[in-house]
């Protein structure tokens, strides 16, 4: 699949969310925000269009997996998302996932490297650890 832009593949993004919520996974999506408002601003200048999203358009998304088959969905969904090209920020903790389609959501000409592949499962791992009570 090929994005003619990156909203686009916001989009698309946004579909593969909704996708997760009619499979059952409770799903919350805010436009993203800062309580610092000089630095938000900054990140709205820095991250622009056309290669970056319109900031009217950064979302929060946040995940609230119940067991281990739900969290196995978002992970493979963000995996497979970087394999078309698409990068963005995420997080967690013990009982949420994060996706940030903010300032960080951009469009790649090459799917994600093996690197940035390393540093996702390393966060899905300790966001696993965290539900399951374990130290990190």
């Amino acid at each position: 699949m090929k994005f003619e832009n990156v909203i686009e593949a916001q989009k698309y993004a946004l579909e593969v969310v909704e996708d997760l919520k009619h499979n059952g996974i409770r799903i919350e999506i805010k436009p993203a925000r800062s309580d610092n408002e000089e630095f938000y601003a900054k990140l709205q200048k820095k991250y622009a269009p056309p290669e970056r999203l319109p900031h009217q358009l950064w979302k929060h998304i946040t995940f609230y997996p119940e067991g281990e088959e739900q969290r196995k969905k978002i992970y493979q969904s963000r995996k497979e998302l970087g394999w078309l090209g698409l990068s963005f920020d995420t997080g967690g903790c013990a009982d949420c996932f994060d996706w940030e389609l903010d300032w960080s959501f951009k469009l790649r000409d090459e799917p994600a490297s093996g690197e940035e592949e390393k540093m996702n499962e390393m966060v899905e791992d300790m966001v696993n650890k965290m539900a399951r009570g374990e130290k990190i």
